[in-house]
């Protein structure tokens, strides 16, 4: 099964160029982390995963193709 964020990393790489998408995946990570911290209870815990799982997926096709093409 392929991770949602790398299948959407790549298209969005495409259109938007692969700086923005990894500066747009940094606000991803963020707003994972803010709800990370402010989680009253366990499922608003797993939506903070579920976030940060997405900018893991897209960091893991976008960092790559990035450092590859400085």
């Amino acid at each position: 099964m392929h991770h949602p964020g790398a299948v959407l990393a790549g298209p969005f790489a495409d259109t938007y160029g692969r700086r923005p998408l990894y500066l747009a995946n940094s606000l991803i990570f963020a707003v994972g982390w803010v709800v990370f911290g402010m989680a009253p209870n366990s499922p608003i815990l797993l939506l903070g995963r579920i976030i940060t799982g997405l900018g893991t997926g897209i960091a893991g096709v976008v960092t790559p193709m990035y450092v590859h093409a400085v």
